[in-house]
């Protein structure tokens, strides 16, 4: 097999396929408790979560905002279900099935 002249390692990785990955993929400082998302209230993050709601049928619309006087403080945004990290570890394996 011939090398690819033209690598573009760009075109190997995965494109980010969840809520939790994009906003990692965009720096969005994130948390969880169990398989609660919490963000923090940037506007980057806004925009990503707004712009997920659009294109993502059954996206829970239940989102919510709190302040928390955690260090760095202040506004964060729950989103239930969505921290993915928590769902694959429970996700069958391709042994498994």
């Amino acid at each position: 097999m011939k090398p690819n002249p033209n690598p573009r390692p760009e075109a190997d990785a995965v494109e980010p396929s969840t809520l939790y990955d994009e906003l990692v993929a965009a720096g969005c400082q994130v948390d969880n408790h169990e398989s609660d998302l919490y963000v923090f209230g940037s506007k980057k993050a806004v925009d990503i979560i707004k712009a997920h709601q659009a294109t993502h049928d059954g996206f829970p619309r239940s989102v919510s905002n709190f302040f928390s006087e955690k260090p760095p403080g202040g506004w964060w945004i729950e989103v239930p279900f969505a921290y993915a990290p928590w769902w694959r570890a429970r996700a069958p394996k391709a042994s498994e099935s």
